[in-house]
């Protein structure tokens, strides 16, 4: 393991893992789909920002307001957005915020309607009650949190609390009595009601016992019946559904020294929620445990289970500073009342004591000669995520503390592939803060010089590659939350910049363009609403989720959707996904036979789509059916009467499948049957030859079509004279032979008969001619010699004279 060192004050923080592709169809080696911003919008510009200063707990219970300070806080600075604060139901996103500033801190609820682009918000009547109910110091603990439960359309938020009780000490600002809890819920149907009816008017007032006036809208109970015991000191709520659409909620009840993670689930037929179940206990210490101690973590549903992973604050005087080790375990109950196990498939009793065997990764193992008290610290950058493959990811980082200072720290990640066998630990990792999975990958997505960017890696693996970057000239933010639906990227961020105590948020959408897994066997080809590309005769699948509908045999292009397939629209987003069901069918062998055969293979293969039979492969000669079968091999033999006793040539074999649709696939092939006769050829060399030749040779090339057939002889005739009889290649004659040698002039025919070991005969012939001889020159045809000397010397003669003349005159000139 090679550990990174990193210097703490000088590393920039990523905030996100998720599932997603490339981004702005940025693409990389590794071939990643085309994603695309699809919508950046305006959320609102009077989000509450805490502009003033930071408070400890003393000063700011402590405080008084003044007026026209600026808001002063106590924990975080920015708290819209913030937590489980946006959700995505059918062609809505529903996005939760505090309107600033300090005088107002209204709740609000914004739903932004896809399909027209209306943006409609709800005021509420609750402020945000501050610390402790000091109204003027901001607490970034008390998020708001909002689900939609699909069974029956309701709204539910859970917001503004952090451990309240009914006799929390407010400073004298107000009483938490009736309002130490808070939960508000819709009418059934609210979260699809027009744009201009999604109002106020939709969510159900509070008119028990409890209620602190006629615009009270805070129930202090989910189950309507109040229980403090219950519903006190309640902090982080966080909701989560599963694949059969339940809605759960999850929540911290207790302090940071002694803590649990309880949850339910909400029951539409009753429009109130279950009791609640404790996944460990509070007051550890006097039952069994060393000490009490708290549970830090977060309960999700992936990969078809409920599941947790967390850190455990065990405050006692070790190495370790607050945190400490890495947990992680799930349920084989869909309903998580039962059936724990750790990430080994061991049985775990809830409520536990101790998380002891729930233990995956104990962090100050990276940094062993850190051993003095709160040496060691591991607080924050904790989460976990499982793919739909099963591949659970947990990521942590873990600091050395010298004299209260971090003087390094490690980012490490660990992975269990398939979610079995052990886990993997690797510190060569990004400093992510936060983990999501979608699909079969991991990404890190977060804020880079405060533009968007994601990294992606395959589940199962620490090789995480950049896959987008926002463009240099783009928005800036400050902070953002991630809501992933249905193969989009929901992001709600924080604009940077701004002066004041309001400040502006965006929602940007990214399609990730993840491929869906469609039915087995068939391959992704469109998103709903796209063109279905239609090779050859396909199934067509229509759904998502493990839902589908199928058009068999088509042929042609089709739209992906609704229409298309008769079903009714849903807001479940679907794709369309094919599988190339045309039989296939070949004949398996070469169908070439010899005269007189005794034996006959015609062999075919055959196979259908994996979601079909084979219904029969017929064989056909010419048009004539000579039989069917339903089964593989599929084998015709002489045994077929159209088969036996063919003559010489061609005949035409056609083999056609039909499958267990109807669906049919043919091929035709030729069968030969060729002369059985041994072949033979002759040639001559030379090709040109004159009376009285100095070379012939005939050479003769003969084979049999059978190989259980050797060649016995060649005969060679010249005419009708046998010139000689050769048993053995090469066949060969040459005018070594009598009959071969000083042909006269004139046209001769050269014949080769062949004789095979069953006294099978061919024959082939040649047709040579032996040209006259040119005659030798004789006394009579010599020319005469005076004639010769006149002739060659009267030409000389001629231009001697010519020549001396010449120097004659030169010397007289002298």
């Amino acid at each position: 393991m090679n550990i990174i060192t990193k210097n703490h004050k000088k590393t920039h923080k990523w905030t996100k893992i998720l599932t997603a592709l490339s981004l702005l169809g940025l693409s990389t080696a590794n071939s990643f789909a085309a994603v695309t911003l699809e919508t950046d919008i305006k959320v609102t510009d009077q989000g509450l920002y805490f502009d003033g200063e930071k408070k400890s707990v003393t000063q700011a219970r402590n405080s008084s307001y003044v007026e026209g300070q600026k808001m002063d806080y106590a924990y975080g600075r920015s708290i819209v957005p913030h937590g489980d604060a946006i959700k995505v139901y059918k062609d809505y996103v529903f996005m939760t915020w505090y309107r600033g500033g300090i005088l107002d801190r209204h709740m609000m609820l914004t739903r932004y309607n896809m399909k027209t682009g209306k943006k409609v918000d709800i005021e509420f009547p609750h402020q945000h009650t501050g610390f402790e109910g000091r109204w003027w110091i901001g607490e970034t603990h008390n998020v708001i949190s909002v689900a939609i439960s699909p069974k029956d359309e309701t709204i539910h938020l859970l917001f503004d609390m952090h451990a309240y009780t009914p006799g929390k000490d407010t400073g004298g600002n107000g009483s938490f009595k009736n309002d130490y809890f808070r939960y508000a819920y819709s009418v059934e149907g609210a979260a699809t009601v027009a744009d201009d009816d999604f109002t106020l008017a939709q969510f159900v007032k509070d008119t028990s016992a409890t209620s602190e006036g006629a615009n009270d809208y805070n129930h202090v109970t989910m189950t309507g019946i109040r229980n403090d015991a219950a519903f006190g000191r309640l902090s982080y709520p966080n909701f989560f559904q599963n694949d059969q659409g339940d809605l759960f909620l999850h929540m911290r009840q207790g302090s940071s020294h002694d803590g649990r993670i309880v949850f339910n689930k909400y029951e539409p037929e009753q429009k109130k929620w279950g009791s609640f179940k404790s996944l460990n206990v509070l007051g550890a210490g006097n039952k069994g445990d060393v000490k009490n101690w708290s549970i830090y973590g977060i309960i999700k549903y992936q990969d078809g289970k409920i599941r947790v992973g967390f850190q455990r604050r065990l405050n006692r005087p070790d190495k370790f500073y607050a945190n400490e080790g890495m947990y992680y375990a799930y349920s084989d109950d869909p309903t998580g009342a039962t059936d724990w196990k750790n990430y080994q498939g061991e049985s775990i009793d809830i409520p536990f004591v101790a998380p002891d065997d729930a233990l995956v990764f104990d962090q100050s193992t990276l940094i062993p000669h850190a051993t003095d008290k709160d040496q060691v610290s591991i607080t924050g950058g904790f989460d976990w995520a499982v793919t739909d493959n099963g591949d659970v990811h947990m990521i942590g980082r873990v600091s050395e503390r010298v004299n209260n200072k971090n003087v390094q720290t490690i980012y490490s990640h660990h992975y269990q592939v398939g979610g079995k066998g052990e886990f993997i630990h690797k510190t060569d990792f990004p400093n992510a803060a936060e983990i999501y999975a979608a699909g079969n990958n991991i990404y890190i997505i977060g804020l880079e010089d405060g533009r968007p960017f994601i990294e992606q890696a395959k589940g199962g693996t620490n090789d995480f590659t950049r896959v987008y970057h926002a463009p240099t000239d783009s928005m800036k933010f400050q902070k953002g939350v991630v809501y992933i639906h249905q193969g989009k990227v929901y992001y709600y961020l924080l604009k940077a910049g701004g002066t004041g105590d309001s400040r502006t948020t965006h929602l940007q959408v990214i399609d990730l363009d993840i491929q869906p897994e469609g039915p087995e066997n068939y391959a992704y080809a469109a998103k709903e609403g796209e063109s279905v590309a239609v090779a050859g005769t396909m199934d067509i699948a229509f759904g998502a989720d493990g839902n589908f509908t199928y058009l068999t045999n088509q042929t042609q292009n089709l739209t992906c959707d609704a229409a298309t397939f008769s079903v009714p629209d849903s807001d479940v987003k679907a794709a369309c996904f094919t599988l190339d069901v045309t039989p296939n069918i070949d004949f398996a062998n070469d169908l070439a036979l010899l005269e007189g055969y005794d034996r006959v293979n015609v062999t075919v293969n055959a196979s259908v789509a994996p979601t079909r039979t084979i219904h029969s492969v017929d064989l056909y000669y010419g048009d004539q059916l000579i039989s069917s079968d339903d089964s593989a091999p599929f084998q015709w033999s002489e045994t077929s009467s159209q088969l036996a006793n063919l003559a010489v040539g061609s005949h035409s074999l056609k083999a056609v499948i039909t499958d267990s649709e109807g669906l049919t696939a043919e091929v035709t092939k030729q069968l030969t049957v060729a002369d059985g006769k041994p072949s033979i050829s002759i040639k001559q060399s030379p090709t040109n030859l004159k009376e009285g030749y100095p070379n012939l040779m005939l050479t003769a090339s003969a084979t049999s079509p059978d190989p259980s057939r050797d060649i016995k002889q060649v005969a060679l005739y010249l005419g009708s004279d046998l010139v000689s009889v050769d048993s053995q290649a090469p066949y060969q004659w040459t005018q070594a032979e009598t009959k071969l040698a000083s042909l006269q002039a004139g046209e001769y025919i050269a014949k080769t008969v062949v004789t095979d070991n069953a006294d099978l005969t061919n024959e082939a012939e040649i047709k040579f001619t032996v040209a006259q001889a040119t005659p030798k020159p004789t006394d009579d045809d010599k020319p005469a010699k005076d004639d010769t000397a006149s002739s060659g010397g009267g030409s000389t003669s001629g231009w001697v004279i010519s020549l001396l003349a010449l120097l004659a005159l030169r010397r007289k000139s002298q």
